[in-house]
């Protein structure tokens, strides 16, 4: 089967996914849903764990390892979660083979590893695995002890890349669900000396960027991060995040740009103003222009919390479109461009919405017009053509689309959880937190979050 696109994986109702992310907290809540979004399941940042069986839509990674049967299984970081279960029995069957070291010379190693009597399992361990695109070599050699490895080529799943997580079934009315998620903890100084050596599923998938993308966007994000002093992803990101949330007018009334003119383009250099889906789109491209890996998220924000039922009550009017970056070891991380949400803040430290800024001339960039004559149809690429200018063949809009269609205002679902202290989060007991419907290499052109701002 082939990958590079996400692929929707079953995912049994209370099993425990792993994750390799660092400085994460598990968190458990309720989600009781009164208007249901088809499919769609609703999320905190990154699920691990459901009461309801899902599927969900990650990303793959290419494997071509060869690993040592040692004493113990290696249940290190590095090793898929698909492999631990066979290495475990391959351990076994070294040690059985140790014991009983008279081995028929006829045999290969895999031959070898049958005759045991963990030989059944490990049968069938290898026919699971190769259903699923993995292939297995097996060797071996004897002197004062004996030496087994298995090579393992082929794509595995990247659980700490959940794009989106959806029911078997269409979700019924005031159904409910149990979900455990892993929030970040990473601080400033975390984030900061996390150092850029990413893997190659992000690199290719969250870098993307078409050649249309206008020179002018570039300069504005390498004249921002240069004026910031920032020297490292995290205080880039930080700056255009500042940078957007000071200079830019929120509204919901806008017209739309030009045909054929760049979206981030003209929300930069033209109208200055816009809702959340301009502010996360521009801070997308130009991260990614400088080689930080971003995606885009839409979901939901902070609802208001009922004391009565203890709940946080999630409207359509909360639905928010916000990017993510991405840091080694410490996985996506929230950002918050748009000015009418509060700061997410890694310091622990609460900052309130931004005043409404007053648009201002782009430092030190001229807003000259833009060539679009030699623009490509993004059309010809995705359908509804992607907001930013930027083309991912990877990103399922049929998805998107359905998740971010706007309902008429009624109660779409509640939830309730009990957290300490979240990095972005308001210091008291009933943090809010945003609820993640969906994930994006692309930007969606419709208007997830055109509502009355909060």
């Amino acid at each position: 089967m082939p990958r590079g696109t996400s692929s929707k994986l079953s995912l049994e109702a209370n099993l425990k996914l792993t994750s390799e992310d660092k400085a994460r907290k598990e968190i458990t809540y309720t989600v009781d849903v009164k208007h249901p979004k088809d499919d769609i399941l609703f999320a905190v940042s990154r699920p691990i764990q459901l009461t309801k069986s899902s599927r969900l839509n990650v990303s793959w990674r290419k494997l071509n390892e060869t690993y040592p049967i040692g004493d113990q299984p290696d249940v290190s970081a590095g090793v898929p979660l698909e492999l631990r279960e066979l290495l475990g029995l391959l351990v076994n069957a070294r040690g059985e083979i140790q014991k009983n070291p008279v081995l028929d010379p006829t045999l290969d190693t895999y031959g070898q590893l049958l005759g045991t009597t963990f030989g059944p399992q490990i049968a069938q361990g290898v026919d699971n695995l190769k259903s699923r695109g993995l292939n297995m070599t097996f060797s071996s050699f004897s002197d004062s002890d004996y030496h087994l490895f298995v090579a393992v080529s082929g794509e595995v799943p990247v659980y700490d890349d959940i794009t989106s997580v959806h029911s078997v079934a269409s979700v019924p009315v005031n159904d409910s669900y149990t979900v455990t998620s892993l929030v970040s903890e990473a601080t400033d100084v975390d984030l900061r000396d996390a150092g850029t050596q990413y893997e190659d599923w992000v690199t290719a998938r969250y870098l993307s960027l078409p050649a249309t993308v206008p020179a002018r966007v570039r300069a504005l994000a390498r004249q921002i991060i240069a004026q910031a002093g920032a020297t490292n992803p995290y205080d880039e990101a930080k700056a255009i995040e500042s940078y957007l949330r000071l200079n830019y007018k929120y509204t919901v009334t806008i017209a739309q740009p030009p045909s054929g003119m760049d979206r981030v383009d003209w929300f930069l250099f033209q109208s200055k103003e816009g809702y959340c889906e301009y502010y996360a789109g521009a801070m997308v491209v130009m991260l990614r222009s400088l080689g930080v890996p971003t995606r885009m998220a839409s979901g939901y924000a902070p609802g208001t919390y009922d004391e009565a039922t203890e709940s946080f009550v999630v409207k359509e009017s909360s639905a928010h479109t916000w990017p993510e970056v991405y840091f080694p070891g410490y996985g996506w991380v929230e950002f918050e461009p748009t000015p009418s949400q509060a700061v997410v803040s890694h310091d622990g430290l609460t900052i309130p919405p931004t005043v409404e800024p007053t648009p201002q001339a782009s430092p030190g960039i001229s807003p000259s017009p833009v060539d679009n004559s030699k623009r490509q149809n993004v059309d010809d690429q995705t359908s509804r053509g992607g907001f930013g200018g930027f083309i991912s063949p990877t990103w399922n809009a049929p998805v998107a689309l359905s998740v971010i269609a706007l309902l008429v205002g009624f109660t779409l679902i509640f939830f309730t959880f009990f957290v300490p202290i979240m990095p972005w989060a308001r210091r008291n007991s009933k943090c809010p937190m945003r609820l993640m419907s969906i994930c994006t290499t692309r930007l969606p052109s419709a208007p997830s979050c055109r509502t009355t701002a909060p």
